[in-house]
């Protein structure tokens, strides 16, 4: 059973952090005519174009397995070619993935000078161009899926060619829709399977599910990054019990994602409807997807870390869902898109003061050799030019206004996602209250990432059990042992739920049963918990505003001014005493950060 060398573990982020230095990135530097050849045959190579063979929309996994069998059955083969291509190639499973984090190495050339922030992926997490990043980073790996399907399905004879060539013209990337009301956050089950059956063009065989995990080849983890214990695992991991011993617990991973299902889900339904800003939606949406990745990873599996995570195949289920919950909102709220936001760093932008729509979305270059940037992918309708779409934001509205793809999206939402606890009045056209605590917190206060949990009662002094008795919690990821570049991170979350029996009370009512039961407390992403007095930055408190449903499903809900309740928080670590500590949030360094756009309109 591998275990953790703590002093293996800290030499190594000591020397990742010495080795930090600022950057011009390779595809960005200018080139002399006599480049300019080379340049264009590289970009030609490394293009991220998505597939070639028309608009197809991308299906719920669940969905593509059950009603596409054969499409499913090329995914898998499709994905364990990706697995099984040499990790010196650039497009193999190790190479796109490692463009997330470790090897922490330049691509598509892992051999490229430059000045580079060593200690960081390209992944920009924490910024404004987190959704836009992504777009092109699951385009990458969406064409080569598709490009060795149709491959594989050429391979097979007789009718089967044939039937395998039509299965792969409907090949995209399945998404794992993880606060769908069916499947209430659990895993996909065929994520949780080690072994499957598929049908190849010798006939039928059982193979180590692709899904399931990725076994590392020979030396694929004792590349620069991989500290122990992830250089002395040769296999991802979900849900490990601790960091010093990775063990894979498929049904822990599971578990805790049902346990937070329904305040995931009323997050998200207020993330998507709530509009009037991107980078607010962005901020929340990446929020969301944090607590997915702990969730899933446990306390030091690979989901749980940023340099890791993308090595799980199921960080790309994820990943797809995250993409397409970006482009639902951008249907239904366009024109819209990304404005300046603080910079941060990545793998080839170490000291950026600004990310913005121009900015370049490394590595990731179109096939004239120019940078991605947000500009490419900033409504919903650029989807369709790379050759998918989702089923609420489907390829057959390509033609349709901007209105009746608001309206089509919206009533998406609405039929998907609207909450059905009894937290505010269902009845259409009346108004319900809506209580949320809001927390804002510096993410650079902890070593490695840690989570903030919220409980009714009293926080249980195990935290296995954590999970499974707290009502909502904000995750904020990391390296092992690193610590993130200072930066305000924010979360809103559903408090109705939790307060059940008593929501329709009055006002007072609720506030002196917060009062005296709305406690939280916080553990480090390896497990460890910490007193939340060392949290200088964390403040939290409760609002309750109005919400009021339309009769028209096509139309969004409306929402009140949001109302601060000091009492439901006064004299707790942490705890707000005036609005002014949401609007105006001091980092670590008691300098001023960013609080989210909708923190301004709270009122005392």
């Amino acid at each position: 059973m591998p275990r953790m060398s703590t002093s293996g573990l800290m030499k190594g982020v000591a020397l990742v952090l010495s080795l930090s230095s600022a950057i011009e990135p390779v595809f960005a530097l200018p080139v002399e005519s006599s480049e300019e050849v080379d340049l264009f045959k590289r970009a030609a190579a490394y293009s991220i174009v998505g597939a070639t063979n028309g608009c197809v929309n991308r299906q719920r996994i669940d969905v593509m397995q059950s009603q596409q069998p054969d499409t499913f059955n090329l995914f898998l083969l499709a994905f364990q070619k990706l697995y099984t291509t040499s990790s010196s190639d650039p497009w193999s499973w190790y190479g796109l993935a490692g463009i997330h984090g470790v090897p922490w190495q330049p691509w598509p050339n892992p051999n490229a000078t430059g000045n580079f922030a060593i200690a960081s992926g390209y992944c920009p997490h924490g910024s404004v161009l987190f959704g836009p990043w992504h777009r092109p980073y699951m385009l990458a790996v969406e064409q080569q899926l598709v490009a060795a399907g149709l491959s594989i399905a050429n391979t097979f004879t007789g009718s089967l060619k044939t039937k395998y060539v039509n299965a792969a013209k409907l090949l995209r990337f399945p998404y794992w829709d993880w606060a769908a009301a069916n499947t209430q956050s659990h895993l996909p089950p065929i994520c949780m399977q080690p072994n499957v059956t598929v049908v190849t063009p010798t006939g039928s065989k059982t193979i180590a599910n692709p899904l399931f995990s990725y076994h590392f080849k020979t030396g694929e983890n004792q590349l620069f990054g991989f500290f122990p214990p992830y250089s002395d695992v040769d296999v991802t991991v979900r849900a490990a019990s601790s960091q010093s011993v990775l063990v894979d617990n498929e049904a822990g991973a599971d578990l805790t994602m049902e346990n937070d299902f329904q305040t995931r889900r009323s997050q998200l339904y207020s993330t998507l409807m709530m509009t009037g800003s991107y980078n607010d939606f962005s901020g929340s949406l990446e929020g969301i997807h944090n607590q997915v990745h702990t969730d899933v990873g446990g306390n030091g599996g690979h989901m749980t870390w940023l340099p890791y995570s993308a090595f799980d195949p199921i960080f790309w289920l994820h990943h797809c869902n995250v993409d397409r919950l970006l482009a639902i909102w951008q249907a239904a709220n366009p024109g819209f898109s990304v404005t300046p936001g603080p910079g941060v760093q990545t793998f080839a932008r170490p000291s950026p003061t600004q990310d913005d729509i121009t900015t370049p979305l490394y590595p990731f270059i179109h096939s004239n050799g120019l940078n991605w940037t947000s500009q490419d992918v900033s409504s919903a309708s650029s989807i369709w030019k790379y050759n998918y779409g989702f089923p609420e934001v489907p390829c057959s509205y390509s033609s349709a206004s901007s209105s009746q793809l608001d309206a089509y999206a919206t009533s998406q939402i609405n039929t998907l996602y609207q909450p059905t606890v009894a937290s505010v009045k269902r009845d259409v056209g009346q108004s319900g209250i809506a209580w949320n605590f809001n927390a804002v917190v510096d993410q650079s206060e902890l070593p490695g990432g840690f989570s903030v949990s919220f409980f009714i009662g009293k926080v249980p002094t195990d935290p296995a059990q954590w999970s499974s008795k707290r009502i909502g919690s904000m995750a904020i990821l990391g390296g092992p042992g690193m610590t993130r570049m200072s930066n305000i991170v924010s979360a809103t979350i559903p408090l109705n739920q939790a307060l059940d029996y008593i929501v329709n009370e009055s006002t007072e009512d609720i506030e002196n049963y917060l009062a005296a039961n709305l406690v939280w407390g916080c553990t480090t992403n390896d497990g460890e918990v910490v007193d939340v007095s060392k949290l200088t930055t964390l403040k939290v408190g409760v609002t309750s505003n109005s919400v009021t449903y339309p009769a028209d499903i096509s139309q969004k809900p409306s929402y009140g001014t949001p109302k601060l309740h000091v009492k439901a928080t006064q004299g707790k670590k942490g705890g707000v005493m005036s609005s002014g500590e949401l609007k105006n949030p001091k980092k670590k360094d008691g300098t001023s950060g960013t609080a989210p756009m909708r923190f301004s309109q709270i009122q005392s």
